[in-house]
Parts: structure tokens; C-alpha cells; sequence
């Protein structure tokens, strides 16, 4: 690769996050964890390439499997606080509270509650924190 070449490859790499899935055991229940990556890459492919490489490395150091699925996500903003890493828009005909329950909030997740008491401290064994707030919306009725 000439020095032209590397110069262009370099301007054009974007910030990417990935989010890959790993299972922990065989006997049920099943433990699941979603871990999201950043990298800088010229592609979506790249840096899945990327994330994936590193989820065999990652899954072999915890004695985990990495279960093949990867999901990317282009990063519009520089990296720093506050900048969004990660965004998944999914259709639903599910109302708030119960999509939330459903793909969030199962009651299953390892994580600190941050309403509870001593929730730092449960937080910092998890890694994980959850903070349910009230919604900022008013719900709407129609009529015809």
C-alpha cells in the first residue's frame, strides 16, 4: 500500500460499535451477556472482522462462547462524553411499559437497581446498572 493509499485508508475509518452475544455454561438457566465494542474502521465489515476476532479472544479468556451474532453500528459522533456508541431501532406494537419488560427489563438481567439501597456497591460486582425513569411523554387520545 503506498503512503497515498494508507493516508486515504486512514481519513475514511469511522468509529464503529458492535455488539456481540456470548452464553456462559450449557445447564439451564443460561446466562447471556451483550458486550459492545468500539472500533475504528473503514467499514461495517471491517469492523465486525474486528469485533468478531476479538469476541474469540474474549470468549476464550472467560470460558464463554461467542454465539456468532454481531451487530454494527456507524458512530456519527467523536468519541467522548456523552457521544452516542450504539443505537437499534426495532418496530413494536407493544406500549411502552411492555416493551420495555420484554427486551429490557425481564427481571432476569445481573444488575443494580439504581433506586436501591447500596446500589453503587451491587453495581460495581455487576458492571450493569438499570435506571427506569418515568416517561417524559403524555400519552395521547384520538377521536373521530
Amino acid at each position: 500500500m503506498t503512503d497515498a493509499q494508507d493516508a486515504d485508508e486512514t481519513v475514511n475509518r469511522g468509529w464503529f460499535s458492535v455488539r456481540c452475544v456470548f452464553q456462559y455454561g450449557s445447564d439451564a438457566p443460561l446466562v447471556y451477556e451483550e458486550r459492545i465494542t468500539v472500533w475504528r474502521a473503514v467499514s461495517f465489515d471491517a469492523a465486525v472482522a474486528l469485533a468478531e476476532a476479538e469476541a474469540a479472544e474474549y470468549a476464550n479468556e472467560v470460558d464463554c462462547s461467542y454465539l456468532g451474532f454481531a451487530q454494527a453500528y456507524r458512530m456519527f459522533d467523536e468519541l467522548g462524553h456523552g457521544a452516542e456508541v450504539y443505537s437499534l431501532m426495532r418496530d413494536s406494537q407493544l406500549p411502552p411499559d411492555a416493551y420495555l419488560t420484554a427486551f429490557f427489563d425481564t427481571g432476569e438481567e445481573r444488575q443494580g437497581t439504581l433506586e436501591e439501597p447500596a446500589a453503587d456497591q451491587q453495581m460495581q460486582q455487576t458492571g450493569t446498572a438499570n435506571h427506569r425513569a418515568e416517561p417524559d411523554h403524555e400519552e395521547h387520545a384520538t377521536t373521530s
